[in-house]
Order: C-alpha cells, then structure tokens, then sequence
C-alpha cells in the first residue's frame, strides 16, 4: 500500500504537489526502510497552522510542521497487523509562509525548507523525535543526509510551480 494525498490550501507559493509528492516518496523508497505507507500533507497558511497547533498540542502561533502518527496506539484500530513491515500511517501540516520566513534565517531556498519539513515529518513518523538536545541532535543528522542525497538528485527549484 503506497498512497500519498497532498492538500495545498495555502497562497503563499506557487508549489508543484505532483513533484513534492514524487520527492517525498522518493525519500520512502530509497532513504527509510518502509514496506509501504498511508499519508497526507497539507500546505496551510498560517492562521491554520495556529489553529491546528492550538486544538491538538495546545501551543499558541503557527509553527513549521507538525506531524500526527496515525500508528500511535491511540490510532490504531485493535487486530490491524503491520506483518508486511512498517506501514507509516499519518498525516502532516506544513506552514509554507514559515518555510518562507526561515529560509532567509537559513539562508537555503523556501523550496528546500518546505522538502526538509517533509522529510522531518517523515523522520518523526519512524519514531524520531527532537524533544531533547540528543534526540534533536540525532535526527538533525538523519535529516540533513536525506537532504544532501535529494539535492544530489533533484533540483528542488522546481518546487516552484511556474506559468499559468
């Protein structure tokens, strides 16, 4: 099962879902050890952001990405068997007026940040986390190689959906 949806409800860029989607499974199929995977994304403005990340982490403001990990045991449905392998099963919303922001903090492209971001939600969805320095440290390293091996591959410029 490898089913990737991709929302864009957001104005702030021009974006080319079919080529996010196609780096990001991409990432799936080469850079993690996955048997499959159930997942949407959605790009949002920042006042959704907020309220997403009011009503469920119970934080104030908009944030880059949060991730929901639909294989956490609130999640799963009793009896579901994963015998096949990891299936990831989640959803993520990523802030593309926030990859804007940080991309001239980072100095790197807002296309790469909006990639990252996926990646990051990615690494979260194997059980990553960045809670703590070490865990942050650790999945800094995990992200910035998958970074490296995309910018090798693709030109990510081309995120940017251009022409009519």
């Amino acid at each position: 099962m490898k089913e990737f949806s991709i929302q864009d409800e957001q104005k702030t860029q021009r974006i080319d879902a079919a080529f996010l989607k196609k780096l990001l499974e991409h990432v799936l199929d080469t850079e993690v050890d996955v048997a499959g995977w159930e997942l949407g994304l959605n790009l949002v403005e920042p006042a959704e952001m907020a309220r997403v990340n009011q009503e469920f982490l119970q934080h104030e403001g908009s944030t880059d990405v949060i991730t929901f990990d639909y294989n956490d045991p609130d999640f799963i449905e009793p009896g579901e068997s994963t015998d096949e392998g990891v299936i990831l099963r989640g959803e993520f919303f990523v802030c593309v007026a926030d990859a804007v922001e940080q991309a001239e903090e980072f100095e790197t492209s807002w296309q790469s940040e909006v990639v990252r971001y996926g990646v990051h939600a990615i690494l979260h969805l194997l059980g990553f986390d960045d809670l703590t320095p070490e865990e942050r440290t650790e999945m800094k390293l995990h992200e910035n190689r998958i970074m490296e091996s995309l910018e090798k591959g693709f030109d990510l410029s081309a995120l940017e959906l251009r022409g009519a």
